[in-house]
């Protein structure tokens, strides 16, 4: 988390530097410095640069939703536009009609620019900005007016005017560059590093986060002019409008991806419910925004905006619920949307002219917005570690009891019916030039352990019994406690004598153990033995274990702790009579 954290701030200084503002001499902000004036037909420019006590000026910016809207600086110094130094006025405004600008020089020369409909498209720039060049004079420009028209019902907005040379605009081309190209390879690794995860998790909100973060690298790249740089043209209206639309898109994304990522328990579904509804009724809001009925424009731009705070009001009610029932998840998705959800508040107050707008603030919601995606994606990449931890947790209980289910409670060996089935597998198994050969093995006079010296003593003899059988025979040998002080060995031999060695070896490791130091008052310990083998022949476990046990009683007939091998020959099963 902590490294997660450095990463972030790294992002955020970067950002931080290469949007920080120019020098003074180089871009001359006219924030403050602009005066009003509105008025619901036209007016002649001549008469508004005659006349400066037709403004209201204020140190903030008046925006309004009149037909016209004027804004005046006076006083300008030091700015002096020529032909190898040109100056630019740039600002950024959302649907204009149509555009007038009046450049006034020391020499009491006016010089107009006028421009409407598709002409503005050759004022646009990089972040859907307008950069009029000012006309080369030999003079200073002394004034500036600029004369917005809107649309019918439509908000004009003027934001971030300035006076800016073409070396620094150059540069905050670069910069904006730059900086969109971080964040969209950002995205771009986000929808790789998911689609890798999805691979082998198959979560849903992974996929929904792939698609929220490639439908806001397509809003990036509208907004970045991206598409124009790669040749695609698009016209200045077209680009707004299809920018909301496409944030429309961004907020449904966002409302699917949470919902896929909140635990099911925890979501509150009429706060889901209504998040789904509000952001669908934004997207078909924005989709008129691009319309060539501007009188429909306005009442689209108030509606999408109404339905993007109901979205995220909703939102908040969604994770506020899930938090107060305990989701852990909904704690990831809260600091997750703050930095999106910060960076579209702020964008939003920027848009209403409620605080002046910085370069900062109109690119914070990208870089907001790329955030989430990161933190969400370590989410995401912690939520796959907690799934794997549970699994593996679940193949350890599933290993402690397929083990229980298969060993013996006291000694750990194979217990009596998984023995068996291991014993038949192997006699159905071919072993070459090897033949299988059974070890049942009795302790003698085990009774009276029990009876002399109690159960925990006898518990302590067979234990230890086990561990002897498990240091002697060989790693492929089949051990197990058939019940009770009877336990069976199943070896793979050449011949019927190793059986008997094999078998010997064992008898003299129990005979000849250290049991007094496990079991005090109990001086030896010894254990009678069977043997049988397959010999050339396929037999059953039946016939093998028969044979083995009638050894073994052969075994203490003689008196106990001997070893007595099976002369019988083995009974042919069914399978080897019917292959015959």
């Amino acid at each position: 988390m902590r490294k997660l954290v450095l990463f972030l701030t790294m992002i955020v200084a970067s950002f931080l530097a290469t949007t920080a503002q120019a020098a003074p001499r180089e871009e001359i902000s006219l924030v403050g410095r602009l005066c009003h004036f509105s008025a619901n037909e036209p007016v002649s420019v001549a008469l508004l640069v005659s006349r400066k006590d037709l403004f209201t000026c204020s140190e903030r910016q008046h925006h309004d939703a009149s037909v016209y809207n004027w804004l005046r600086a006076d006083d300008l110094v030091g700015v002096r536009s020529t032909a190898a130094d040109p100056w630019f006025l740039r600002f950024r405004n959302t649907y204009l009609s149509s555009l007038t600008v009046a450049f006034v020089y020391d020499d009491g020369h006016v010089q107009l620019i006028q421009a409407d409909g598709a002409d503005l498209d050759g004022f646009a720039t990089a972040g859907n900005a307008i950069a009029i060049r000012a006309p080369a004079r030999a003079a200073a420009i002394k004034s500036v007016l600029v004369g917005v028209e809107g649309h019918p019902y439509t908000r004009v907005i003027m934001r971030m005017p300035s006076l800016i040379t073409e070396a620094q605009l150059r540069r905050d081309a670069a910069m904006n560059n730059i900086l969109f190209g971080v964040l969209g390879g950002l995205l771009l690794a986000v929808i790789v590093f998911n689609m890798g995860f999805y691979t082998a998790l198959r979560a849903r909100y992974q996929l929904e986060l792939v698609g929220l973060a490639g439908i806001f690298l397509l809003y990036l790249a509208i907004w970045s002019s991206a598409l124009e740089q790669a040749g695609v043209e698009t016209r200045l209206g077209w680009r707004v409008g299809g920018s909301l639309i496409v944030l429309g898109m961004v907020a449904y994304s966002c409302v699917r991806f949470s919902l896929a990522f909140l635990e099911r328990v925890a979501i509150y579904k009429p706060a889901a419910q209504a998040a789904q509804a509000f952001s669908v009724a934004a997207f078909i809001a924005a989709l008129g925004m691009p319309s060539a009925n501007w009188t429909m424009v306005g009442f689209f731009d108030q509606t999408f905006h109404i339905f993007i705070g109901l979205t995220a009001s909703s939102m908040l009610v969604l994770i506020g619920v899930a938090l107060a029932r305990g989701s852990a998840a909904a704690r990831f998705l809260l600091v997750g949307l703050a930095p999106a959800l910060l960076g579209a508040i702020i964008r939003v107050i920027f848009a209403l002219g409620w605080w002046s707008a910085t370069t900062v603030g109109e690119n914070v919601i990208f870089v907001g917005a790329t955030i989430m995606t990161l933190i969400m994606s370590y989410a995401i990449a912690n939520r796959v570690k907690e799934i794997q931890r549970a699994h593996d947790e679940q193949r350890r209980r599933h290993g402690e009891l397929t083990a229980r289910a298969e060993r013996d409670g006291l000694t750990g060996l194979l217990n009596r019916r998984t023995f068996i089935e291991q014993v038949e597998m192997r006699l159905n198994f071919d072993v070459g030039d090897r033949v299988p050969a059974f070890i049942i093995l009795d302790l003698d006079h085990f009774k009276r352990v029990n009876d002399n010296l109690g159960h925990g003593v006898g518990d302590n003899v067979l234990k230890h019994t086990a561990e002897i059988l498990s240091r002697t025979c060989r790693t492929g040998d089949i051990v197990g406690r058939l019940g009770g002080e009877e336990f069976g060995v199943l070896i793979a031999v050449r011949e019927q004598r190793e059986a008997a060695v094999a078998a010997e070896r064992i008898r003299a490791a129990i005979s000849t153990s250290a049991v007094h130091k496990i079991a005090p008052g109990l001086t030896h310990i010894s254990a009678s033995v069977g043997v049988a083998s397959a010999g050339d022949r396929s037999c059953s476990w039946i016939d093998l274990y028969n044979r083995a046990d009638r050894a073994l009683y052969a075994a203490k007939e003689a008196g106990r702790n001997c070893v007595r091998v099976s002369e019988e020959e083995p009974v042919e099963t069914d399978s080897r009579r019917a292959a015959a």
